[in-house]
């Protein structure tokens, strides 16, 4: 139920993994490129080891295939420009957190 939705915002990976270890989320709202060492990717795969039904949508601003390889690896379906708008995010949102 969309109603339920508890967000979590985190600047860095490190927060990411606190979070994923306390609250094991359902759905992540990922962009590929932190501003460290690590990616997305890595908190996402991170992610999958304490919920291995966590879903992702990934943002961001220059996919690359290899990216987009790793993400679909990931089961990452969904991949959006960060100029999507509010619509087009909240819609990839509800639809992959009423996805079974």
């Amino acid at each position: 139920r969309l109603k339920d939705w508890q967000v979590f915002g985190v600047l860095n990976s490190k927060d990411a993994f606190q979070i994923i270890q306390d609250h094991k989320p359902d759905l992540f709202l990922l962009d590929l490129n932190l501003q460290e060492k690590l990616t997305g990717i890595d908190v996402f795969k991170k992610a999958l080891e304490i919920n291995p039904k966590a879903k992702a949508i990934v943002l961001t601003g220059n996919l690359k295939p290899e990216d987009e390889t790793a993400c679909q690896a990931l089961g990452i379906e969904t991949m959006l420009p960060k100029t999507c708008s509010i619509i087009e995010l909240f819609n990839a949102l509800q639809g992959l957190a009423l996805k079974e």
